[in-house]
């Protein structure tokens, strides 16, 4: 049931629209952005994918390499004697070969991303492929000249239009070839959608996350009540699970691993009071969170929240002794957001259960900080709730703490290893405890997943004050994310 039980390390699975990783995804639609999934443009599903990528990879080699010799041949001898404007030729004809050479061995490389997304790469070459052509343009005038032919002065434009041609085609061929391996990525505005029921997309201006209970709570004052009754379903969300399960089981044994439909706890509602949050839970397992939340499953989307999974999960924000906040860079082996920076966490198992049947969701916390960062229960100095939120792609109610720690931040980078927790994690990225840290922290961490991001600023909200937590999102979003008003709130 472990998030890297299921997902393959190598996948080239990505949504064109925002990156995400896609991989046993079944669900109609990218869980991340909203995309609606077209094998079609997953060249990796179709015969032929490596030899179109192979064959435009030795097309820029043959242009890359001519271009090259061409110079060579024809400038080399001469290259002391060139005028200023044969000049910007050479310079011109050579960025669009080296263009030509580096796109040639990014196609040789990326045999598991075919077409190629990488945004910054794909920007580069189209600068490199317009600034040959420039240069080449400027070059070509040089043959722009005047001249008397039997007494009229006649303009050699048909000279400085063949050498333009001539001049420029390196460019314009890295720019189609580049096109060709690149496909545009839209912004990620599916961040901004909610897909279930009650919430307009049009409505999320730009926070990926919606808060359904601010306030914080002690575990005495969080009261839970236990429900056998199964999850609202149809025909066609259960025909969704089992297809996502089977696409799932079969990568996961293409890959030598094991996937575990291991019991969950799912969250039927909660009602957030001013001195107790009470929770109506009853059973999930990991294939249905898989098949509905997880996957984005169109059928159970559209049907309602009820009709989720919407198995537990628990985040920290982990705080060190020295006044530093900690967060987790996960890795490709994850389920979701891989690469993105996250909180640490996991979801509530039936481990997690009491002899009373209570659920012990501050020893789950507790459990998945020591597991992921290599922690013993003893260096855990407090826990406190700060909040409950859902990341709008997935709808997943998430239980988020800060947990502080009885080490530095020097401490706990030296005792953190890739390795721990099923290597979910590979770095710790750090930012001051400061208000102004974290602003710009959100910026250089890009991507970060939604939950975390929720997480860093509940602690804000909780450490520094509402105007602050206000002017922040204001300032990302546009304005303050969703929320549920608590019952509390609704009183007042």
């Amino acid at each position: 049931m472990t998030e890297s039980a299921n997902k393959p390390t190598d996948s080239h699975r990505h949504c064109p629209e925002c990156d995400y990783n896609l991989t046993g995804v079944s669900g109609g639609r990218c869980p991340w952005c909203g995309w609606t999934i077209n094998a079609r443009r997953f060249a990796g599903d179709t015969p032929g994918a490596n030899t179109h990528r192979f064959g435009a990879a030795l097309t820029c080699i043959v242009l890359g390499a001519g271009s090259l010799l061409a110079l060579v041949s024809l400038a080399g001898p001469t290259l002391s004697s060139l005028t200023l404007r044969d000049g910007l030729v050479v310079i011109g004809v050579g960025m669009a070969s080296a263009g030509h050479l580096a796109l040639a061995l990014m196609l040789g490389l990326g045999k598991d991303r075919w077409p190629l997304r990488h945004h910054d790469a794909a920007t580069t070459l189209h600068f490199v492929g317009w600034l040959s052509i420039l240069l080449s343009v400027v070059g070509a005038t040089l043959l722009l000249q005047v001249r008397v032919v039997q007494g009229f002065a006649a303009t050699n434009v048909f000279e400085f239009a063949l050498g333009t041609i001539f001049f420029t085609a390196p460019g314009w061929t890295l720019l189609a070839m580049t096109m060709l391996a690149f496909e545009p990525r839209a912004a990620a505005t599916g961040r901004e959608r909610s897909l279930t029921e009650g919430h307009d997309p049009a409505s999320q201006r730009g926070a990926p996350y919606a808060v359904d209970v601010y306030d914080s709570y002690g575990e005495a004052h969080i009261a839970q009540t236990w429900s056998d009754e199964p999850r609202p379903t149809t025909p066609a969300i259960e025909a969704e699970i089992a297809r996502t399960w089977e696409a799932e089981l079969a990568i996961t044994q293409e890959r030598g691993g094991h996937l575990y439909n291991g019991k969950l706890l799912r969250v039927r509602s909660m009602n957030a009071g001013e001195s107790t949050l009470s929770l109506s839970l009853g059973p999930t397992n990991y294939r249905d969170f898989l098949g509905t939340n997880l996957c984005g499953s169109a059928p159970a989307f559209q049907a309602g929240g009820n009709f989720l999974a919407n198995a537990l999960g628990v985040s920290a924000t982990v705080i060190t002794r020295d006044g530093y906040l900690a967060y987790g860079r996960r890795s490709d082996l994850v389920a979701f957001h891989a690469g993105f920076v996250h909180s640490f966490g996991g979801m509530v198992e039936e481990n997690d259960r009491y002899e009373d049947g209570r659920y012990g969701l501050f020893d789950c916390i507790k459990r998945e900080v020591c597991e992921e960062l290599g922690l013993r229960l003893g260096q855990l100095s407090e826990v406190q709730h700060v909040g409950f939120v859902r990341d709008l792609a997935l709808q997943q109610p998430e239980m988020l703490f800060d947990v502080t720690i009885a080490l530095d931040r020097t401490e706990l980078q030296s005792l953190f290893a890739p390795t721990l927790s099923h290597g979910e994690h590979t770095t710790i990225e750090f930012l001051a405890d400061e208000p102004d840290a974290v602003q710009s922290f959100l910026s250089r961490v890009d991507p970060i997943a939604p939950v975390a991001e929720a997480a860093l600023l509940l602690h804000g909200r909780k450490t520094w004050g509402t105007e602050w937590y206000s002017r922040i999102c204001s300032i990302r979003y546009g304005a303050t994310p969703q929320h549920e008003p608590t019952a509390a709130e609704r009183g007042r």
